[in-house]
């Protein structure tokens, strides 16, 4: 497969080759493009657009395109909630290495990763159908176009629920030839580990565990004080999962990219290849050869066939390999006990030496310790077990044809667009198995090694097999023609119809996903100050009845370029002023939760009768048909205002936004009794609503010829609340209705039980029994009973308010630059392993300020039990705590090599950086929140590199 790829990409290369060989370009007539033109402004995308003096206004002439759904308009013409960023303008101060990196942070309106107000992650559209984000490199984008309100989002069909990022890569520039290398190396270091309590503290806890439980002692004292003299670790292990022997301090980084490109007016050729291998902490074994590595090719080619029809021919491979020891070690360092058993055990410390020649050995020294029923060994997992790979491929295809039809009416023209991605991945596996050996004591004080008993059997066969194959396809299509034209000077038509279609399969499952439908656009814009933007789509579902599976999708826009009136011309305070609004209603099946819901289900069951011990099997329905069922709604309203104010120095851009999300599909249950049978049906019930607000700004300086500054800063207000839910509770409280969409419901913890006389005094809990030092909650309704009837609203997951600032300092080739983060209004549970220590799991350090009949005063954690005690552990406001933070995101500083040095070396540009990112979190809690269990842990990122165009 990857032959054909490389074949394909050479061929595309000698194709490009030999049309620019043609004709002599230095007899090449220069031909104006309609590529996006760089711009640094990454936060307020189109108030730049009244910097460009050469924007005249008496023809209307089109500049600063950017890319929206399915063509490109004039910055200035945009009306919807829309923010632009170009990569390459970035790269040159803060060398990100993905896509999510350049827009985190960067872009109001974006809630934490790539979730637009709220709603959910947007739909990434990558050089015309939906793609993965982690498919394209950053280095091979030209334009990202966030697109956050309906109105462009339309023209997606019922895929643009969530809003739309659009990402544009690079092509070939006519008469401009570069070649551009980029390498990075870095490291990367754990910020925090889990604290786990060694053996001895691990054994006298879980001994007041079990006294807390009525139970007599696990642990004998002398076992304790031997494991905390620690002077015979082969009697009394304690081991330690996050030291030295395992991990390294840092794990490298290793990135390189190599970009060429090109071409005359016949072709233009863009080709990025790309490498990069990130390594591990693991410092053992099979372990320290863990590694993720990737290669992309990426092969753009514009071509021109006559003076009528121009296409281009794309074609992407990248393929990806994560080596991996077997076992799961972080899972497996998170909930070994210290004390479980000897890992290793000293083959000169065993007296009778029975396995020893036949077992296998670590380090020409050591057995695989273990016992009867623990036969995972980290050792072993590391040493012996063997490794897999996992292969992800990815094949992208895209081929467009663009046609010139002056001849039939100026302005038409025909656009074709054919993309088809193959994605493949499988696992590699080496597997074997390993024998454990469990010590026998015996001695003085029952601390020699007798002789080991053999647990399991060594099994390495060196055998090669394949599992977790998945292959994924998706094709898609669309047909476009476009009408544009200006008349007299003043008036700026455009128009579009297209016809989508999309189709995506996965093997293993029946039901391919299908997306088609017609769009339709209209933009008219008076004398460059009067715009007018219609979007509309007709949409189909197979989630729907046949019947009902047609909706339609308007959308309207307008914009008044204020600063376009004679009474603010020439003003020196109001450089440029656009209001706009949108008004959308989009239709969609994304949240629909299946297919074939519209129908008739029926379910096999038991019916008992006669006291309920006789019974008889039953056919009932699971839900009742419902050929009513519908699309559910997007109803989006945006204002906004863009500005540039007192000489160009001030860019902004605010929005208020409301997102009434009505016909959410949702099974009714309470309306029919459940002794009916389950007469129930998927309905369009449900209603949600998103508001807020929210601000970009970005000051500019130039203070001297050598020094400049900019201060940028964005903030995003956001506001939810479930209108309507099918819902049927006998306590106001308990109504999701009326709360944020993210609320967090659970129990008011009132601290924890003094004594039995305040159990007594309190309400009955009814989550088991509890003693003193378990959690008390407030009765909420009065009826003496804490239960679920008692949950209430405790918090929130989505934050309310959230921003960032960026700092950019220039000094002559010197560039400083700064981003900072940070979020106000979200709460979230302590409810992992670390904290709710429940039955024999491993001791934390958080244990330690346990509930005591001593320290019941000052105790800040429950008492502990041998036992599980879902009372304790449980959603409350005792284990909730404050999401706010401030982070320090990324800082870098760069420096351009002087002319003179780079050009001694045949370079035209040689730029030379450092750069860390998530260097630092400020926050109440930021113990928690930095915190991994049973995972890799967070991690800072240093690096050094260079960029050089030749």
């Amino acid at each position: 497969m990857y032959k054909i790829i490389i074949l394909m990409l050479f061929m595309q290369w000698f194709i490009s080759v030999d049309m620019l060989h043609a004709k002599d370009i230095a007899n090449q007539k220069t031909v104006v493009e309609s590529n996006i033109i760089p711009r640094n402004d990454f936060l307020l995308p189109v108030a730049q657009l009244a910097q460009e003096d050469s924007m005249a206004t008496d023809t209307l002439e089109i500049k600063n395109l950017v890319n929206v759904p399915f063509r490109k308009v004039s910055e200035k013409h945009l009306t919807g909630a829309i923010t632009v960023i170009n990569p390459e303008d970035i790269l040159k101060y803060d060398n990100v290495t993905s896509v999510s990196e350049v827009i985190s942070g960067r872009v109001p309106g974006i809630i934490g990763g790539l979730n637009v107000h709220g709603l959910g992650n947007a739909l990434v559209v990558i050089d015309g159908i939906p793609r993965p984000i982690n498919s394209v490199a950053i280095e091979e984008v030209e334009q990202i176009t966030i697109i956050k309100d309906a109105n462009a989002a339309i023209l997606y069909g019922v895929q643009g629920r969530n809003g739309v990022i659009l990402i544009t890569t690079k092509r070939g520039k006519i008469n401009s030839r570069k070649i551009t290398a980029n390498v990075m190396q870095g490291f990367s270091n754990p910020i925090r580990f889990p604290k786990y309590l060694g053996s001895a503290e691990y054994m006298e806890l879980y001994n007041e565990a079990r006294a807390n439980d009525g139970m007599g002692q696990q642990y004998a004292q002398n076992l304790i004080d031997g494991t905390r003299a620690g002077t015979k670790p082969q009697v009394y292990p304690d081991v330690n999962y996050y030291n030295s022997e395992f991990l390294k301090s840092m794990k490298p980084n290793t990135r390189a990219v190599m970009e060429f490109s090109g071409g005359n007016k016949n072709a233009q050729y863009y080709l990025n290849v790309g490498w990069s291998q990130t390594g591990t902490l693991l410092n053992m074994g099979q372990g320290k050869d863990d590694k993720d590595t990737r290669l992309n090719v990426r092969s753009n080619i514009n071509f021109r066939i006559n003076d009528l029809i121009t296409s281009y021919v794309d074609i992407v491979a990248a393929y990806d390999i994560s080596r991996r020891a077997n076992g799961d070690y972080w899972s497996d360092a998170s909930t070994l006990l210290p004390n479980l058993f000897v890992p290793l055990i000293d083959t000169a410390l065993i007296a009778n030496k029975k396995y020893v020649n036949t077992a296998q050995i670590i380090d020409g020294r050591y057995l695989l310790g273990g016992k009867s029923g623990y036969l995972n060994n980290v050792w072993g997992n590391l040493n012996l077990a063997g490794y897999s790979n996992r292969y992800n491929s990815t094949v992208q295809f895209n081929q467009g044809i663009n046609v010139d039809l002056d001849a039939i009416t100026k302005g038409l023209s025909m656009k074709t667009f054919i993309g088809i991605d193959f994605y493949n991945q499988y696992q590699e596996s080496q597997s074997n198995t390993y024998a454990v050996y469990q010590p026998v004591m015996g001695g003085v004080n029952n601390e020699d090694i007798l002789s080991v008993t053999k647990i399991g059997i060594d099994k390495f066969e060196g055998t090669q097999g394949i599992a977790n194959t998945s292959i994924s396809r998706n094709f898609g299509a669309y047909l476009m023609l476009n009408y544009n034209r200006v008349f007299g000077q003043k008036h700026a038509f455009g128009a579009s119809v297209m016809g989508y279609g999309e189709l995506y399969n996965v093997s293993g499952i029946s039901q391919r996903d299908k997306n088609n439908h017609l769009g339709a656009n209209f933009n008219y814009a008076y004398d460059n100050k009067y715009l007018l933007d219609l979007n509309a789509a007709l949409v189909t579902s197979a989630k729907l009845a046949p019947s009902n599976r047609l909706g339609f999708s308007p959308s309207i826009g307008l914009g008044w370029v204020m600063s376009e009136e004679n009474f603010l011309k020439g003003s020196s305070v109001i450089n440029y002023l656009k209001l706009k609004a949108t008004a959308s209603r989009l239709n969609t099946d994304l949240t629909i939760p299946g297919y074939n819901l519209y129908e008739g289900q029926y379910v096999g069951g038991t019916m008992f009768y006669v006291n309920e011990v006789r019974s008889v099997g039953s056919t009932r329905y699971n839900n009742v048909k419902n050929y009513n069922l519908f699309y559910e709604v997007r109803n989006n309203i945006n204002l906004g205002v863009e500005a540039v104010l007192f000489n160009k120095s001030l860019w902004l851009d605010a929005n208020i936004f409301r997102e009434h999300i009505t016909g959410m599909v949702a099974k009714l249950v309470n309306p029919v009794p459940a002794y009916l049978g389950g007469f129930y049906s998927y309905t369009n019930n449900d209603e949600n609503m998103y508001k807020g607000a929210e601000l970009g700004a970005t000051w500019r300086k130039q203070l001297t010829n050598d020094f400049s500054f900019e201060i940028g800063a964005n903030m995003t207000y956001l506001q939810t609340e479930v209108i309507k839910k099918e819902e049927n509770y006998e306590f106001d409280y308990l109504y999701r209705q009326g709360k944020p969409v993210s609320a967090m419901f659970g129990l008011e913890a009132l601290g924890l039980f003094k004594d039995p006389q305040d159990i007594a005094d309190s309400p009955v809990q009814s989550f088991g029994v509890v003693k003193p030092g378990d959690i008390k909650y407030k009765d909420q309704n009065g009826d003496l009973i804490i239960d679920g009837q008692d949950e209430i609203v405790i918090g929130n997951y989505t934050a309310r308010l959230s921003g960032s600032l960026n700092l950019l300092l220039r000094y002559k080739n010197l560039s400083f630059f700064a981003l900072a983060s940070g979020s106000e209004g979200s709460e979230s549970i302590s409810s992992n392993s670390y904290y709710w220590v429940n039955s024999a799991l491993k001791y934390s350090e958080v244990v330690l300020n346990r509930w005591t009949p001593a320290t019941a005063a000052t105790a800040t954690y429950p008492r502990l039990t041998s036992q599980g005690s879902s009372n304790n552990y449980r959603a409350s406001t005792y284990w909730m705590y404050d999401n706010s933070r401030i982070t320090i995101n990324r800082i870098q500083l760069s420096y351009n090599t002087p002319k003179a040095f780079s050009s001694k070396l045949s370079l035209k540009n040689l730029n030379i950086f450092v750069r860390a990112s998530n260097i630092a979190s400020f926050a109440k809690n930021v113990d928690k929140m930095e915190l991994s269990i049973g995972g890799e842990p967070q991690y800072r990122y240093f690096a050094v590199g260079l960029k050089a165009d030749f």
